[in-house]
């Protein structure tokens, strides 16, 4: 193998672990956010946007109370939750 091949071996297999690293993290969280206290809340706003990629996301605006404090949030879920579709973010 040359040079290059082993510096492109390399790489790919950097890149591999670390996508391998990151799936198992956002993996993790989503098992762990299962087990979570949940409280009513309110949406108070909803959209489907496109980025410059042409991929849709959704945009969401929400509200809550824990133990008198007011809060929002924008997380839907972990990890990317967009799509090619308009479909896919809705």
């Amino acid at each position: 193998m040359t040079g290059g091949g082993v510096v492109v071996g390399l790489i790919t297999m950097v890149l591999g672990v670390v996508i391998t690293v990151g799936s198992v993290r956002q993996s993790r969280r989503s098992k762990q956010s299962a087990a979570w206290p949940t409280v009513g809340g309110v949406v108070v706003m909803s959209r489907v946007v496109e980025d410059d990629e042409g991929e849709y996301q959704a945009d969401v605006t929400y509200e809550y109370e824990v133990a008198g404090c007011g809060y929002y949030g924008t997380r839907i879920r972990f990890g990317y939750c967009g799509g090619p579709r308009r479909g896919s973010a809705q």
